[in-house]
């Protein structure tokens, strides 16, 4: 699994989970959305890794950490705080003025999937152009 395949498996269960939570008018769906992101943005524990190990076992291409004369932002995944980024902007709009900006979770849904099915993510081609790796 790749990064763009989760994105258009995470577009669409968010979708779902702003259905639901709209549904059922609940917050909990969408708690435990953002937890699962959150989690695998601290951890970096992210599923198409893991799945990806499980697929190919040990074969798979490691990327090597340089010595230290990088700098320290090179050192961290724009896709994880890619995750760290949708989890805010989820959780935003729930505890700030929930009446105005209630669009912004689902216009974050449209382009994960947007960016799922095309393989062009705005937010990751700016963390990359910014410094992250």
């Amino acid at each position: 699994m790749s990064e763009r395949h989760f994105r258009l498996i995470m577009g669409a269960a968010l979708w779902l989970v702003l259905i639901s939570s709209a549904y059922y008018e609940t917050m909990y769906p969408i708690f435990a959305f953002a937890g699962f992101l959150l989690f695998e943005g601290i951890t970096n524990l992210r599923l198409t890794k893991i799945i990806n190990k499980i697929r190919y076992g040990k074969s798979t291409i490691h990327q090597e950490e340089s010595s230290c004369n990088t700098k320290w932002l090179n050192k961290i995944e724009s896709e994880r705080v890619l995750r760290f980024i949708v989890s805010g902007l989820v959780l935003l709009p729930s505890y700030v003025m929930p009446d105005i900006i209630w669009f912004v979770p689902w216009f974050i849904a449209s382009m994960l999937i947007l960016a799922g099915i095309t393989n062009i993510c705005p937010m990751v081609m700016f963390l990359k152009w910014s410094g992250l790796r």
